[in-house]
């Protein structure tokens, strides 16, 4: 694979999204006769783009941002007046499934503090919020400080006053028994496993550059009906992937069908 350093960088003119690999952008200026260039993977920060557009307009300046950072959404605690809220636990990934553009536009999986994390769900379970669903590319991934997501979600179901507790979304190579042992010895993480499978034949998978075979795939779910037999699967499906074939489409079903994937 390309380096990080020789993938294209990706700019954003005036809300504008242009590929420099494929196209220079045009020389673009506000009615003041300023410019506002950000460049690079995720460079224009989410912290300082409101900042950013009053200096424009205040003081006529121009900006000027480049490369890559390394933002996890730390620092936001929000409330919430709905009963049911997500919150990001990481943020890119670095799997490049061959189909996938994340790794690319989000730059590598960093993970957030979990004590972040923490005030986050604490500041949404106190306005009202009574069941939150984590979030990531590949929550399974998720190391921060030594802390593992297993062990994330323990402190995050100990939360006072937060009934439900899911998670999105696990990566069948990075899944473990860990992850079942916490959901099950905390009674609020629902016991539900969005597992995407992608396709159940292994050429397939290889091309998709998923490092799991189908056999693999099985023994994850027979761990985690093993010890949750009333757990709910379910799972993500791509057909009519390149070079695809009639039987390789219907290894996918046959998979499909000796599972009994709840939903995909």
């Amino acid at each position: 694979r390309a380096s990080w350093a020789s993938r294209p960088a990706v700019t954003v003119w005036r809300s504008r999204v242009c590929d420099r690999s494929r196209r220079p952008p045009r020389r673009s200026r506000t009615s003041t006769g300023t410019t506002l260039w950000w460049c690079g993977r995720t460079a224009p920060t989410y912290h300082d783009i409101g900042r950013d557009i009053r200096s424009i307009f205040d003081r006529r300046t121009r900006i000027v941002r480049t490369g890559v950072h390394t933002e996890t959404y730390a620092g936001i605690h929000r409330s919430s007046s709905a009963v049911r809220d997500y919150v990001s636990i990481t943020r890119g990934c670095g799997n490049f499934c061959s189909y996938c553009v994340v790794p690319y536009v989000r730059g590598p999986v960093r993970s957030r503090g979990p004590d972040d994390i923490g005030r986050e769900v604490t500041s949404l379970v106190t306005s009202g919020v009574r069941d939150i669903t984590l979030l990531g590319q590949n929550v399974n991934e998720y190391e921060s400080g030594g802390v593992g997501f297993a062990e994330l979600l323990g402190r995050v179901a100990g939360v006072q006053g937060l009934g439900r507790l899911r998670f999105l979304t696990s990566h069948p190579k990075d899944f473990d028994d860990r992850i079942i042992a916490a959901v099950e010895e905390h009674a609020n993480i629902c016991d539900w496993f969005h597992l995407p499978i992608q396709s159940g034949n292994d050429r397939i998978l290889d091309l998709m550059n998923r490092r799991y075979t189908v056999e693999d795939y099985r023994r994850r779910i027979a761990a985690i009906r093993s010890r949750l037999p009333s757990a709910t699967v379910t799972t993500d499906i791509i057909v009519g992937f390149p070079s695809d074939t009639d039987e390789e489409y219907r290894d996918t079903m046959a998979v499909g069908e000796e599972i009994r994937f709840v939903a995909a």
